[in-house]
């Protein structure tokens, strides 16, 4: 019974026809839909059926080392399908700013960003070169606007 699902919920469900569409409990009298359906992200329990309900694992409290360790308990126990949808789902920490000149951190496509400017916040630039398609791209951006994974170099301090 839809009634039963507490505020917050976290679920997939058949919503106004639409299979597999991640919804959240509002509150006692509806539920809400990540994406549009019919033009509505805010539906009745009438609307909303077949409810799986989902775990929701807040692992932000966990340090790297226990983070892995987890992991490998779970391998090692046959929950690869856990693992598995732990890693998609789960994003490491940025990496903080490094404040030298010609700092390179890399982004989640691989890209290599270098720290061009010592001001707070710094710039940084990026430029790529395809030989098979013979095209170039480049990019600048704050620090806060890349998603970077991890840092290759600290730079130099002035």
């Amino acid at each position: 019974m839809v009634s039963n699902y507490e505020p917050g919920t976290v679920a997939v469900a058949t919503v106004r026809g639409q299979k597999n569409v991640r919804v959240m409990r509002a509150d006692r009298w509806g539920w809400m839909s990540a994406v549009t359906v019919d033009h509505f992200v805010q539906h009745e329990d009438s609307h909303v059926t077949d409810i799986r309900p989902l775990v929701v694992l807040d692992l932000s409290g966990l340090g790297p080392l226990t983070f892995q360790r987890l992991l490998f308990t779970l391998r090692s126990d046959d929950w690869h399908w856990v693992v598995a949808q732990i890693k998609e789902q789960t994003k490491p920490p940025k990496p903080p700013e490094p404040t030298g000149l010609g700092a390179v951190v890399e982004d989640v496509k691989g890209r290599r960003w270098v720290r061009t400017s010592l001001r707070k916040p710094g710039l940084w630039s990026y430029t790529e070169s395809d030989a098979v398609t013979n095209t170039n791209s480049s990019g600048l951006s704050p620090y806060d606007r890349i998603d970077v994974v991890r840092v290759l170099s600290e730079g130099v301090q002035p």
